[in-house]
């Protein structure tokens, strides 16, 4: 399965990717997943919380789900996450100012 989500490239394809992993996706017919009114009417409500919250409280619940996650889930979310940054020129001059050993003789 890890190659498979390697080798994914749309983001519709992610979506249902994601969905399966997550037990949502009803293409079984099996009748004890979700329906998927029900999941995304759970989801907007998460949603919603969710930008509510502050930097650190976004945080503190994102890594409080990833810590419930399978390795199938996390390697799936790491490959989002890494293309979603991977051209992200605020995020590279942020690092690049960190790391900067002048930027830190400076400021103190």
């Amino acid at each position: 399965m890890l190659v498979t989500i390697l080798s994914i490239k749309s983001s519709v394809e992610k979506c249902f990717l994601g969905m399966y992993l997550c037990g949502i996706s009803n293409v079984s017919g099996g009748s004890s997943m979700k329906s998927s009114h029900h999941f995304r009417d759970q989801l907007s409500v998460m949603t919603g919380w969710f930008e509510q919250w502050n930097n650190c409280e976004q945080s503190v619940a994102l890594y409080s789900l990833i810590k419930k996650i399978e390795p199938g889930q996390a390697r799936f979310l790491v490959q989002v996450l890494e293309q979603n940054i991977a051209h992200c020129v605020q995020l590279q001059l942020q690092e690049q100012q960190a790391n900067d050993p002048g930027e830190l003789l400076t400021s103190y």
